[in-house]
């Protein structure tokens, strides 16, 4: 089994994730709390996202779906914590697994094998650089949760260029075929990230 070189269309297609990422972690500053809007966003986000975990499965773990697995998993996990930690009740936390779990069920329903586990289980062995492009899905919401206190009018602009880095960096990773190139993309979009996050906490904490 050889690897194929990563071509450009997959790479336009990695930017998707981090767009739906925007749907459902700002729709409510975008268009204001309880909109119809608003739940168009987040309708358009989930589903985005849970059609991509599904189609991950049958299309057999593209490398352009692996941020959106990192991040539905991880947001998942996050949320239920939310969900138990104010509930007490393990049964509302399940609930936060039920999207991500219907995903994988429809996308089992479709190509019913565990041979997608298998490939991606050979993927990351030839490739150990998707574990940091898995977790390289949910910087954005990592970035999100350092902003939490943060109320300013720049809060919004500057989360959304950060999430454009982000997606740059994962556009420049599919891109090349090189290990090192794909690994310093995703340095350089992490680290460039931050940096103007931090800078943009430092300057409403500190300096305003």
């Amino acid at each position: 089994m050889t690897t194929k070189n990563p071509i450009s269309k997959t790479s336009y297609f990695g930017l998707i994730p981090f767009g739906l990422q925007v749907l459902i972690l700002v729709s409510d500053s975008i268009v204001g709390t309880n909109s119809i809007i608003q739940w168009i966003f987040l309708a358009v986000g989930i589903f985005g996202l849970m059609f991509i975990c599904g189609y991950s499965w049958v299309a057999i773990f593209p490398r352009w779906t692996i941020p959106a697995l990192g991040f539905s998993f991880l947001f998942t996990v996050m949320m239920a914590w939310v969900s138990f930690s104010k509930s007490h009740s393990y049964l509302s936390s399940l609930w936060m697994l039920l999207p991500i779990i219907l995903a994988y069920v429809a996308g089992f329903s479709v190509k019913q094998s565990f041979k997608p586990l298998y490939y991606l289980f050979w993927l990351i062995k030839a490739d150990k650089s998707l574990i940091l492009f898995w977790f390289y899905g949910f910087l954005p919401t990592f970035i999100l949760i350092l902003f939490d206190e943060i109320h300013d009018v720049w809060l919004i602009p500057i989360f959304l260029l950060t999430t454009l880095i982000n997606a740059i960096g994962a556009f420049f990773y599919l891109q090349s075929s090189n290990k090192s190139i794909r690994i310093i993309a995703l340095f350089l979009g992490a680290f460039v990230s931050f940096a103007i996050a931090i800078i943009y906490m430092v300057n409403y904490w500190v300096v305003t």
